[in-house]
């Protein structure tokens, strides 16, 4: 649960949340239309979901966010607020990795195709699979994203 003890370690707390999740999800639902050149009106709704938790909790004011019975509401819909942003945010994630996983293995020539397969799936085990907390997890498809773009890019030899 996520606690705060005051007005403005509340807000702080947000823009945190926001930052580590609402931010990267946000930018990963316009990176999947890119790639895509797909509508990602689904990914959209997905990410409303979100405001009606943090709508409620920027109704109270200063002097009523201390208060027990609304400070629990506010922690109660703070956590929900987190729950789907970090939901959203591995569901673009593997989007993402799915994307470029497909790209890299239409890139293949049949004789590499499942030596590189297996090499993808070790790399995603060590860096996603075996960690233990999401933000481990976060940080793991970022570096599986990265990786697969420089073997795009050593595969198409196009440099970013």
């Amino acid at each position: 649960m996520i606690t705060y003890t005051s007005f403005k370690d509340l807000h702080m707390k947000i823009a945190e949340i926001n930052k580590k999740y609402y931010l990267p999800a946000d930018s990963n639902i316009k990176l999947i239309e890119v790639l895509t050149r797909q509508s990602t009106v689904k990914l959209m709704e997905d990410l409303s979901k979100s405001f009606p938790y943090i709508a409620s909790i920027n109704s109270y004011g200063e002097n009523e966010v201390l208060i027990p019975a609304i400070k629990i509401k506010i922690e109660n819909n703070l956590g929900r607020y987190t729950s789907i942003l970090q939901a959203l945010l591995e569901k673009t994630n593997k989007k993402i990795m799915t994307i470029k996983y497909h790209t890299i293995i239409n890139l293949c020539n049949v004789n590499e195709m499942n030596s590189m397969q297996t090499q993808l799936l070790v790399i995603m085990k060590d860096l996603i699979v075996d960690k233990p907390t999401f933000d481990e997890k976060s940080e793991g498809y970022k570096k599986f994203i990265t990786f697969l773009d420089e073997v795009i890019d050593k595969k198409t030899g196009i440099k970013k």
